[in-house]
């Protein structure tokens, strides 16, 4: 029987929209890099849980974790990016798509994304919702905890809004989750920051603010790309990760997602 969990992963893809091919400076290293790297993979229960979406689209061009109308000049990290992380140009300059092909790119990768987890939501079937990111060892310099070390990791249950903090789950759920993870993955190397947090609220968390409100918990959690871009499991040569590792960490998820939700579902 499969467990009543439903899985979000909105930045693991690599692609660069066919609108946007002749625009963009990016070649595969970045994209790759820029993702959630390994991300659709190491989430990917289809077999196991209610069900998933992910995206084969790059974050640079469509983020899903942001509103949809989130663009430059307004912002330059919505919707769609103007520079990666590490700061390079994302568009060729004087390139930047016009309103049409903005248009094209939201109807046809971010709106059906959304309305697909709309919709099961409304079914009532998931007893709890999880997004999921694999996350840099050490934050970007774009990032709000720019240049600090990261632990191997993070399970966050609030998100900030302009004047309060939203909690989307139960503490009790949060610590649970966080605890089995750390069970499963015990026997990985620690980062400077440790093995695990219960992160802050922080902004620019769309998906845990819009989704994180309704009777169905939440939670955003992230495991660190240190467990896997690494000497031993990752060829820069062909842009790829050892699938028996990317199957152990599958295996190491489960594992701790399956006794949260006999304890707690």
């Amino acid at each position: 029987m499969k467990i009543p969990a439903f899985i979000i992963i909105p930045h693991g893809g690599y692609q660069v929209p066919e609108e946007m091919a002749d625009y963009s400076t990016l070649n595969q290293f970045d994209c790759f890099m820029e993702a959630d790297t390994s991300a659709n993979e190491i989430f990917n229960l289809s077999g196991e849980t209610l069900g998933f979406i992910d995206s084969q689209v790059s974050r640079l061009f469509i983020d899903l974790d942001r509103p949809a109308y989130s663009m430059p000049p307004v912002s330059d990290d919505g919707v769609i990016k103007v520079h990666t992380s590490g700061g390079k140009d994302v568009f060729r300059e004087n390139c930047f798509p016009d309103e049409i092909a903005l248009a094209s790119m939201l109807k046809r990768y971010y709106f059906p994304f959304h309305a697909t987890i709309d919709k099961i939501i409304k079914t009532g079937e998931p007893a709890i919702l999880l997004e999921c990111h694999t996350m840099m060892p050490v934050a970007p310099a774009n990032a709000i905890d720019a240049g600090k070390p990261r632990p191997l990791i993070i399970v966050e249950d609030r998100v900030e809004t302009r004047d309060k903090t939203v909690r989307t789950c139960s503490e009790n759920l949060s610590e649970d989750l966080t605890n089995e993870l750390v069970k499963s993955f015990r026997d990985e190397d620690t980062t400077a920051a440790g093995r695990a947090i219960t992160g802050e609220p922080r902004r620019n968390r769309f998906i845990l603010g819009k989704y994180g409100r309704g009777d169905i918990p939440m939670l955003r959690v992230s495991i660190s790309r240190s467990l896997f871009i690494n000497e031993k499991d990752f060829s820069y040569e062909f842009m790829s990760v050892n699938p028996l590792r990317i199957e152990d960490l599958r295996e190491k998820f489960f594992s701790a997602l399956h006794r949260f939700m006999h304890k707690n579902f």
